[in-house]
């Protein structure tokens, strides 16, 4: 969660109407000496604060409470910089988020090249097997349960037949 709350500290220190260079020294403070506490506090009121160990706590039950979607916070950075510098750009961004701060890309580090890409690959045909499974659970409270079973049990053969070899 670290990188994702400093991303979003980032974002609002980009959209802030900031000289460049306090963005700058708020950046750095941000990057280096911020606490996580101090980050969610940015997050939530717009300002760095100084936080005892009580505070701290108050913080971070506020900021659960929020229930923070990192997704959300990379598509409003997204909109930022297409507006900014141009779609080619965003995209490319988008496909490092893709790649390396994904749930996949989390779990395929380490890896490089073609062996990266069919870990995230099977990463993903996992994520959905266990979603179908799970579908496939509450396949008693449809309307027919032994079409909505067949239906989900094709579809999870065909998806264990995608893994790489």
């Amino acid at each position: 969660m670290d990188k994702q709350l400093r991303l979003c500290a980032a974002q609002i220190v980009f959209e802030s109407e900031l000289s460049d260079a306090a963005k700058l020294q708020l950046l750095n403070f941000i990057q280096i000496e911020a606490t996580d506490a101090q980050v969610k506090a940015l997050i939530l009121d717009g300002r760095i604060v100084n936080l005892d160990e009580q505070a701290e706590e108050i913080v971070n039950d506020r900021f659960d409470l929020l229930e923070f979607d990192p997704l959300t916070v990379y598509a409003g950075m997204l909109a930022a910089m297409t507006a900014m510098f141009g779609a080619a750009i965003a995209a490319n961004i988008y496909n490092v988020y893709k790649t390396y701060m994904s749930k996949a890309g989390r779990a395929c580090a380490g890896r490089s090249g073609e062996d990266r890409q069919r870990c995230i690959g099977d990463y993903k045909v996992k994520a959905k097997i266990a979603a179908y499974t799970s579908a496939l659970s509450k396949c008693s409270k449809a309307k027919d349960p032994n079409k909505c079973q067949i239906k989900f049990k094709k579809k999870i053969e065909k998806l264990k037949g995608t893994f790489s070899k």
